[in-house]
């Protein structure tokens, strides 16, 4: 961040002016800019800290809404081409995951050719706040003009909650060119300012974590560059461009399946030198963590179970919800539920997943749940979800899951 050489009404009034060329009007709660504040990392020793542009209300909060729909698109568009690429050439160059159910699929294809020699993780230790603007814009421009080339379409309309390609939009609906959308993009990259305290600065490197669009400028930052040397790699070197193939990045966490450690070798051939990507798991290539999953290889296989780290945290977290209060107790159950079907989807072990629910259940029952109300609440689920029969992975019926599930000492 450097000092603005603009007072606040003038960084407003300039923003203000700019964004009426795109229909973009602010009322009286946005003339403001977004404050800086920090959250602790208290598990981390020392202790560390993330530093927030909070963007909820400012006067970029609708232009940063309105190029996220677009560049939700613009993904979308991406990832489609890149699929096509993949069943003509079998050439993955779209590494990016928004959950980890592409990580279950990964996890799954290869469990079924029983070929898994080994896995690493990486982890880029600092991106927003790395990212040089000019090598972003450029990279922005590339992705965006890709993409309108490709749709045929001369605009992108948008609307309250999506956007859509489109060649005659109405004159009602904000629509944007490629010129336009690439030049909003611009203004929001150079026209990060916040305030702290008094004073009001602008960021001349990287991009906020606050604003809507920052997942997305992040993700297709990265995406252009990894999209670029699969793309030349596949030209020159298939069979090392397959080396690749089995590999997943969610923002900055990145996982690699058999690619026996050549991530270490291209990192710095693949990513602008200003990113640093660290090996998380650079000792063992036989077990890592990755989002929500602990991961290892067991006789070629990858086997999955829960992992939390909150878990390892040196003090008690408080989660979920205390029927104690004043909130709506039949839709609180849900949360059972919910956790239930994503400790199913983790733990590749009955065990394993039984440990976690029990855990769950003793939790809620101590946080004013009824015990009998849980069960009830799952057997229903079970019932009458398609998403239950994820549980049969292990190879019992409901019934004997429920029983299983069912045996405590105290019901509330």
């Amino acid at each position: 961040y450097q000092n603005s050489d603009l007072t606040l009404d003038e960084v407003l009034r300039q923003h203000t002016q700019k964004l009426a060329k795109w229909k973009i009007e602010l009322d009286e709660r946005e003339m403001c800019l977004p404050f800086m504040y920090w959250s602790p990392k208290m598990h981390k020793t020392p202790s560390k800290q993330r530093f927030i542009a909070a963007s909820a209300c400012c006067s970029t909060k609708q232009l940063s809404t309105t190029i996220t729909k677009c560049l939700k698109l613009i993904d979308q568009y991406h990832e489609h081409t890149a699929r096509k690429v993949y069943h003509a050439s079998g050439i993955n160059a779209y590494w990016i995951i928004n959950n980890s159910s592409k990580v279950h699929k990964m996890i799954g294809t290869s469990n079924t050719s029983k070929d898994v020699n080994n896995l690493n993780s990486y982890d880029f230790s600092t991106l927003y706040t790395a990212i040089p603007h000019t090598k972003l814009k450029t990279a922005m421009k590339s992705i965006i003009s890709r993409a309108f080339e490709g749709s045929g379409k001369r605009c992108i309309s948008v609307y309250s909650t999506r956007a859509q390609w489109t060649e005659s939009p109405k004159p009602t609906t904000k629509a944007y060119t490629q010129s336009e959308l690439i030049e909003m993009v611009n203004f929001l990259i150079d026209n990060v300012y916040v305030t702290c305290g008094d004073s009001t600065s602008r960021q001349r490197i990287g991009i906020p974590m606050g604003t809507d669009c920052a997942p997305y400028l992040a993700n297709l930052f990265l995406f252009y560059y990894e999209h670029k040397w699969m793309m030349k790699t596949k030209e020159t070197n298939p069979q090392l461009a397959r080396r690749f193939n089995k590999s997943v990045r969610y923002i900055d966490d990145l996982l690699t399946i058999n690619n026996d450690g050549l991530m270490n070798k291209y990192m710095s051939d693949i990513y602008p030198k200003e990113l640093e990507l660290k090996h998380e798991n650079s000792q063992n290539d036989q077990h890592t963590t990755y989002l929500d999953l602990e991961i290892n290889v067991v006789n070629n296989e990858i086997v999955t179970s829960l992992y939390d780290k909150r878990d390892d945290f040196p003090f008690t977290v408080v989660n979920f919800p205390d029927l104690s209060g004043n909130i709506p107790q039949d839709a609180s159950y849900g949360v059972f539920i919910a956790q239930t079907l994503r400790y199913a989807r983790a733990c590749a072990m009955y065990n394993d997943f039984l440990s976690r629910t029990h855990r769950l259940r003793a939790q809620l029952v101590n946080q004013n749940f009824k015990h009998k109300h849980l069960i009830q609440k799952l057997k229903r689920w079970m019932n009458t979800s398609d998403k239950a029969k994820v549980l049969l992975r292990y190879g019992h019926s409901f019934q004997q899951i429920l029983s299983d599930l069912n045996k405590v000492n105290e019901d509330r």
